[in-house]
């Protein structure tokens, strides 16, 4: 039994070193500002909006810009206080606390995404619509083929209407 405490122990430590290695492999890095911006540029010019489509978006971008940033900062921190108190000594309780946070903070950010599509969906016809589901699907295949997985935590192609 005293065996196994130690294993755990040396697992627990473990991990929070092996973090930066496994946030590489699953893509963290991919999707830079520049890819959104290219994905939106491209986006935009596929669905063949009107100058009016163009406005409304461009409108929702920028109220949201703000609020937006701002989640995602919140998640980053909780993220960065979740991993920190792995490394610290703290109690069960108080690491429970702290992951809670995080999870908070990340279905604060996927609410948003999810509000924004429907806003989105507002603004387009039935065929963009159609051909915006497209896209996004055949993002989400190339992704995979190349062996990259979505990190639900930060940005990704539900992000793309956010430049900054």
């Amino acid at each position: 039994m005293k065996i196994l405490k130690q294993w755990a122990f040396v697992a627990l430590l473990g991990l929070p070193l092996l973090a930066p290695l496994t946030s590489e492999a699953r893509g963290k890095n991919h999707g830079s500002k520049g890819e959104r911006s290219e994905f939106h540029d491209k986006i935009l010019r596929k669905l063949n909006l009107t100058e009016e489509q163009k406005k409304k978006l461009a409108e929702m971008r920028k109220q949201e810009k703000e609020s937006m940033r701002a989640l995602r900062e919140k998640v980053k921190a909780a993220r960065e206080k979740f991993e920190q108190s792995l490394n610290a000594d703290v109690s069960s309780a108080d690491l429970k606390n702290v992951h809670q946070n995080f999870q908070t903070a990340k279905t604060e950010m996927a609410n948003a995404r999810f509000e924004k599509i429907l806003k989105i969906r507002e603004i387009l016809t039935p065929e963009q619509k159609k051909k915006f589901k497209e896209l996004r699907e055949k993002r989400k295949h190339d992704h995979k083929r190349m062996g990259k997985e979505r990190n639900k935590d930060d940005e990704n192609e539900d992000d793309f209407l956010e430049r900054e």
